[in-house]
């Protein structure tokens, strides 16, 4: 988990998981990091330690759109067993009926967030062929290297979504410079006044940097500038 922080790409990351889903007495595992009010396919990051197949026709069912697990983390923090959820929707059936064709015959439940207003969520799934497996005495201290593990990985993912959202922006040095200002707690008012700008006009500046970001807030786009590297701290 140490090292999850500083690797340098996808394929370090993923064997990561692997070393981290055998620490962990799993055989298998699956995560996916997803937008909380948009779990379409395209908002997806996935990586898998389990069958590829499996994953191909969890996708063909409608994968995260209607994968209760996924729903489940959304909305919750608490790790929880996947045999504590109460399945009632057919299509939803289905597609955890495919995870115990998968080897997720006992699966353990991990979700990662970054914080309530924040948009990006992610689950970390941890499953075992033997039925009962997580169910079985023990469970809390796999719970609680699985939250530190799933978290990792979720603050990896995030930054990497960040970045590559800031690359496709092309965030100018003047956004940068109302950005950096921001950052060091000047008010829309000053920064007007320092750049000879009205504060309405520097308002809506920040509307759009917020929008082209896909940030939640002018604060939480300032944030991503500074995690990326692009302005100081």
């Amino acid at each position: 988990m140490e090292r999850i922080a500083t690797a340098a790409d996808q394929a370090e990351l993923h064997r990561l998981l692997r070393d981290g889903v055998a620490a962990l007495g799993a055989e298998r595992a699956a995560f996916v990091s997803f937008e909380r009010e948009n779990s379409e396919l395209s908002s997806c990051r996935f990586m898998l330690d389990c069958s590829p197949q499996w994953c191909r026709r969890y996708l063909e069912r409608g994968g995260p759109s209607i994968d209760a697990w996924v729903r489940y983390a959304a909305h919750e923090s608490e790790p929880v067993l996947a045999s504590a959820l109460n399945i009632v929707d057919p299509a939803q059936q289905a597609v955890a009926a495919l995870a115990l064709e998968a080897g997720f015959a006992s699966a353990l439940l991990i979700p990662a967030h970054s914080g309530a207003n924040h948009p990006r969520v992610s689950l970390l799934c941890l499953g075992h062929s033997i039925h009962g497996y997580f169910e079985a005495s023990g469970l809390s201290r796999v719970r609680v290297c699985a939250r530190a593990l799933a978290l990792e990985l979720h603050d990896w993912w995030s930054a990497r979504i960040r970045s590559e959202t800031l690359a496709r922006s092309r965030i100018t040095p003047d956004e940068l410079c109302l950005l950096e200002r921001l950052w060091l707690g000047q008010t829309s008012k000053r920064i007007g006044a320092e750049l000879e700008l009205s504060k309405t006009a520097v308002d809506s500046r920040f509307r759009r940097l917020v929008v082209k970001l896909g940030a939640t807030s002018r604060r939480s786009a300032a944030r991503m500038a500074v995690e990326c590297g692009l302005i100081a701290q």
